[in-house]
């Protein structure tokens, strides 16, 4: 019991640090899968949309140039929701969807769209806008967008696309199931929520664009590669979360991964709780063989006992019998 006690103790003392360490690794290594899928996912749109964009400045005409987009948006429908192309001022030329002499928007016309091209030109490869609400899918959209550069390097259009936010969602989902991880992509240029899943659709207007984010770090865990692992106060939540943060180089975007650091604790006490149990179990067992094998000796010494007198009262027997007399 004593040798079991202390073995005990020494696995209440390793639980914590163990605990943390695993979710520490699994938090950096889901951070690591994800970042890596939307690293290529980004690239490969982001060659498509130089493709197409490259094409469409080829096309002339307005209505042969919407019917290449069109088909071309079949293509992707599973992903992306359009295919569009505006000047570097903002006027869009194109959109799919939309009849050539409909009236187009001009992306300079909100504050989101306009500084997500403003960007888009200063750049050389895909820049991902800001969050926001699109009437004509009636969700919100992520868009994309790329610069269509003449071979003097000048920026004569700005070909632009959207994410099908809802389909991002149910993506992210498949990551993190069965898990209580929160998934978090920041706009690393304006400080804005561009991801933040699981959450509840009534609060997306509130949270999507939220400006001057701020995970506040109480205790760095170390660094895992790519990823640094921290303790923060979570911005929207204000709670204790752990989390794994990595930057996702292309598109300029942090992705943090986190759990609520109650979850950890929530973790420990369960461990905390089978090694308990174990221990009890292990004593009990121990005191019942302790009390079988007493109870089996106090038998044996018993029949010992009894044996002996026999034993001695033959023996006495016999040295009192007449043919030992004579």
């Amino acid at each position: 019991i004593i040798s079991m006690t202390t073995l005990a103790g020494a696995a209440f003392l390793y639980i914590p640090d163990a605990a943390k360490k695993d979710r520490v690794n699994d938090l950096t290594n889901t951070a690591k899968v994800i970042e890596s899928y939307y690293e290529l996912s980004f690239h490969q749109w982001e060659l498509s949309l130089l493709s197409l964009g490259n094409r469409f400045v080829e096309i002339e005409d307005p209505q042969e140039r919407l019917d290449y987009a069109n088909r071309a948006i079949e293509v992707y429908e599973n992903e992306l929701l359009a295919f569009g192309q505006s000047k570097p001022q903002g006027t869009v030329i194109t959109f799919t969807g939309r009849p050539v002499n409909d009236s187009l928007p001009h992306l300079g016309t909100s504050k989101k769209t306009r500084r997500s091209v403003e960007s888009a030109l200063r750049k050389k490869g895909l820049t991902l806008g800001e969050c926001y609400y699109f009437e004509n899918v009636s969700d919100w959209i992520l868009p994309i967008r790329v610069p269509i550069r003449d071979e003097n390097g000048e920026v004569v259009a700005v070909n632009t696309s959207a994410i099908d936010y809802s389909g991002m969602m149910d993506e992210l989902g498949q990551f993190v199931a069965g898990t209580e991880y929160q998934i978090h992509l920041i706009n690393n240029e304006f400080n804005t929520t561009q991801i933040l899943y699981p959450m509840d659709k009534e609060k997306y207007d509130g949270i999507l664009g939220a400006d001057d984010l701020t995970y506040t770090q109480l205790d760095t865990l170390g660094v895992e590669g790519d990823a640094f692992v921290m303790t923060a106060i979570h911005p929207f939540s204000q709670e204790d979360v752990i989390c794994a943060s990595i930057l996702i180089d292309n598109v300029d975007h942090s992705l943090i991964v986190s759990i609520q650091k109650s979850a950890l604790i929530y973790e420990v006490l369960n461990r905390f709780k089978f090694v308990f149990i174990v221990y009890l179990l292990l004593v009990i067992a121990s005191v019942l063989l302790y009390k079988y094998l007493k109870r089996n000796l106090n038998r044996l010494l018993s029949r010992v006992k009894v044996f002996c007198m026999i034993s001695w009262i033959s023996h006495d027997s016999s040295m009192a019998s007449p043919a030992r007399l004579k």
